[in-house]
């Protein structure tokens, strides 16, 4: 009987060091499974579809199934084409800050361009931008540079100037 009374009196301090102790702020609501990259994301394809229908192809843009998507990560990001483009077709750096949809890298889209995933960061997008040098093929082109993006904890700042080369849409 004593061993269940002790047991007793220790359950209890548990329940009440457990309810006396506040959720931790900004904890992660996500389940662990739910934090990866997942470029086929529904999240995706609804901002893809928010966006101003193509002028160049009079197309809805859609989901490439391309980027570093993650709805746990501080920023992140997609790339959204005109439905049945082309590579050369102009596209758009969809940005989510948490999963939530915030807006595109740039205000046009642009020729050319792509997430490099493996030089982003939980707070940075790393757009790669490419261009031709001379009269090179599209397959071949020299012209490269990176452009940053980073979440500064209440929007999205670009880091860098997109190229005077770059191609917009």
């Amino acid at each position: 009987m004593r061993n269940s009374g002790r047991a007793g009196q220790m359950l209890c301090a548990a329940l009440v060091l457990t309810a006396a102790v506040p959720p931790i702020a900004g904890a992660d609501p996500k389940p662990a499974d739910q934090c990866r990259v997942d470029v086929h994301a529904p999240a995706i394809d609804e901002a893809a579809r928010s966006l101003p229908e193509s002028k160049d192809w009079r197309a809805p843009f859609t989901n490439e199934g391309s980027g570093n998507f993650n709805p746990c990560a501080t920023l992140s990001g997609a790339i959204a084409i005109p439905d049945g483009a082309t590579t050369a077709a102009p596209v758009h750096v969809l940005l989510f800050h948490d999963g939530t949809f915030v807006g595109t890298a740039t205000p046009a889209p642009y020729r050319h361009i792509g997430i490099d995933t493996k030089k982003s960061t939980d707070d940075t997008v790393v757009v790669g931008v490419h261009w031709k040098v001379g009269d090179e093929c599209d397959a071949c082109m020299s012209g490269v540079a990176n452009v940053r993006f980073r979440w500064d904890g209440d929007k999205v700042e670009q880091l860098d100037p997109m190229p005077a080369q770059a191609v917009a849409g």
